[in-house]
């Protein structure tokens, strides 16, 4: 029987997971986390579930760097298009209201009616002087 002198295109979690940058708080990637994408997937900025293709060996998952390349594409490919399409323009419109908090739209929405509905306390400036 023959070996290959070709390295092994699947790797295992952990050392994928090593070699990936932190994610939260300096922690480095936990395994769990791959097989968490693997079967459940993650969410891109659309919504859609995005899975990270693996394949099911004996002794677990095994993952190509290809396949985590692909995957984290797909992911910012996505995202990057949701912050474009949600940029608000130059010139306000629609999205400039979706760029305040939701505190902020609330209190000028509450300065436009108090200032509505107060009662002025000079007469208007063209409006004759005593009848």
């Amino acid at each position: 029987m023959a070996t290959s002198t070709e390295p092994c295109l699947y790797k295992s979690l952990a050392e994928i997971a090593s070699r990936l940058p932190s994610t939260k708080n300096g922690k480095k990637l936990h395994v769990t986390t791959l097989s968490k994408w693997i079967t459940e997937g993650a969410r891109d900025a659309s919504g859609q579930i995005v899975r990270l293709e693996a394949r099911r060996y004996p002794g677990g998952w095994k993952l190509t760097d290809r396949a985590v390349e692909e995957f984290l594409e797909r992911l910012t490919t996505t995202a990057l298009a949701h912050l474009a399409a949600a940029k608000p323009s130059r010139q306000g419109g629609a999205n400039a209201a979706r760029s305040r908090s939701k505190a902020a739209r609330m209190n000028a929405a509450s300065a436009a009616r108090n200032q509505e509905t107060a009662t002025p306390t000079e007469p208007p400036k063209n409006a004759p002087v005593g009848s």
